[in-house]
């Protein structure tokens, strides 16, 4: 059994394979880093300007943008900037 029936296709799916090799190597990309000192053990910080900042910086006009706290003690949440929600999270069971 022959996996390309004529040397047309073997250099059609050639051609596919350089154009997205191609696509790969144009990808852009950016990687900051953000480093916060609070001055309580527990705090929360709106990062979305610094966020927005960074993707306008960047020139990427499409794709994904991965926030991660890079520590165990930190975490990231999306959520309304409410006083009160933010209240709730801060109570001490």
């Amino acid at each position: 059994m022959e996996l390309f029936h004529s040397k047309l296709e073997y250099l059609q799916l050639g051609w596919l394979f350089l154009i997205y090799l191609i696509r790969i190597l144009e990808m852009k990309s950016k990687t900051e880093y953000l480093t916060f000192n609070t001055p309580t053990r527990r705090a929360f910080v709106n990062i979305t300007s610094n966020v927005r900042k960074i993707v306008e910086e960047s020139a990427i006009k499409e794709g994904l943008c991965l926030v991660n706290a890079m520590n165990i003690t930190a975490s990231v949440f999306i959520n309304d900037n409410e006083s009160g929600l933010h209240q709730d999270f801060d109570k001490k069971n």
